[in-house]
């Protein structure tokens, strides 16, 4: 069970990785594997996580109603059994979601709790990717001309910074941006608004 415990795991971080390469396909099918498995060993903690990037992968994919309840899923159990940075993880890709079906009612109500989130937990340690929530929450916030936009951009902006000055070659900094589309945006919106050289 522990070998099939550690194979949610894999299929897990092969459908994150193959997400952040724009591979909808390969996303979708690790995702999908992952969550079968954790379902078949009632793995509640893994089935949260499958549900969370198999929601990524259909989102990828242009399939939001299916994005949405996966999210919806990953938030329910995540909510029982989870840290609430985890919550609030799952909700940015609600929101996300949201955003792309032009859902702004619902949009408002998940960027409601995030934000509540960030005000205690600024840095949303804990979380897998806290750049993919601040992106997320900065483009929803930039749509309706909300002014804490800027603010939300400085934290990820600051939080980036941070990240990136403890990496020692300079070709590992870049890496660190460039090999990951959101990190990759803020930075680029950061240096658009002369937050960043």
């Amino acid at each position: 069970t522990r070998d099939r415990s550690q194979e949610i795991n894999v299929c897990v971080n092969l459908s994150a990785a193959a997400g952040g390469r724009g591979n909808a396909q390969d996303a979708l099918k690790w995702g999908t594997r992952a969550l079968a498995i954790s379902m078949e060993l009632a793995d509640r903690a893994g089935s949260a996580w499958s549900y969370f990037y198999l929601g990524y992968a259909q989102l990828l994919a242009g399939q939001l109603d299916e994005a949405a309840r996966s999210f919806l899923q990953s938030i329910e159990i995540r909510s029982q059994i989870s840290t609430p940075v985890l919550v609030a993880e799952a909700r940015a890709g609600l929101l996300d979601v949201y955003l792309k079906m032009d859902d702004r009612d619902a949009a408002q109500i998940e960027m409601k709790q995030i934000l509540e989130y960030m005000d205690i937990a600024k840095t949303f340690e804990g979380a897998e990717e806290p750049f993919r929530i601040y992106w997320t929450v900065y483009q929803a916030l930039q749509e309706i001309k909300d002014p804490r936009a800027a603010t939300v951009l400085q934290n990820a902006v600051h939080l980036l910074n941070t990240q990136v000055s403890k990496l020692r070659s300079e070709d590992a900094r870049r890496l660190y941006v460039d090999n990951v589309p959101w990190r990759h945006a803020i930075q680029n919106v950061a240096r658009e608004k002369g937050l960043m050289e």
